[in-house]
């Protein structure tokens, strides 16, 4: 998790949700292979830590939604996209475009 937890959250819960998540990390043995960094970080950094994803989860043909604390939804929907090589890839380039109005010389050149 990548991100600090949003605020709407943190006022409503505190950080019960992240500490949930850490308790399901350690449940499942899988603390080493996750990270909670609870700060908004550059871009730089972003790219770097989504380039290590194995899995990346966006929305409207980019990725795919799975309703929130619903965890057998997200390994449905994860095990789909390990196992369907074509819609990966349908994904992975529809995501690939549309970040393309993104990168920073794109948004360095609208400043002038």
């Amino acid at each position: 998790m990548l991100r600090a937890t949003h605020p709407n959250l943190v006022r409503l819960e505190g950080e019960s949700y992240r500490q949930r998540l850490q308790q399901r990390t350690r449940e499942l043995d899988i603390e080493a292979r996750v990270v909670f960094l609870d700060q908004f970080v550059d871009q730089r950094t972003l790219i770097h830590f989504i380039s290590m994803s194995d899995v990346y989860v966006l929305a409207d043909g980019r990725g795919i939604l799975v309703p929130f604390e619903d965890p057998a939804a997200l390994g449905i929907e994860i095990t789909a996209l390990l196992t369907d090589h074509a819609r990966r890839q349908g994904l992975q380039k529809a995501a690939y475009a549309y970040s393309r109005s993104m990168i920073w010389q794109r948004v360095a050149s609208l400043r002038h």
